[in-house]
């Protein structure tokens, strides 16, 4: 990743554009389909997600259909 700032890019739009750029050199292609993820691992990995103690300090409320949706994005 380059060090200088891209012009008209700061904050986190500019965090966004960089990393899109170096997956993008090092063909990392975006989407978790991309990375062999199914439609139908998505009930585990929504069951495996809603256990994660992280949710406990998540300072909102998540639900397993917030978490699907998220999946189902992601794809």
């Amino acid at each position: 990743m380059s060090s200088k700032k891209p012009s008209g890019s700061s904050g986190p739009e500019g965090l966004i554009h960089e990393l899109q750029n170096m997956s993008s050199q090092l063909g990392i292609r975006p989407g978790l389909s991309n990375m062999g993820v199914k439609e139908d691992d998505i009930d585990y990995l929504c069951n495996n997600a809603i256990q994660d103690l992280c949710l406990v300090t998540n300072p909102r409320t998540v639900t397993i259909e917030d978490i699907k949706r998220l999946y189902y994005e992601a794809l």
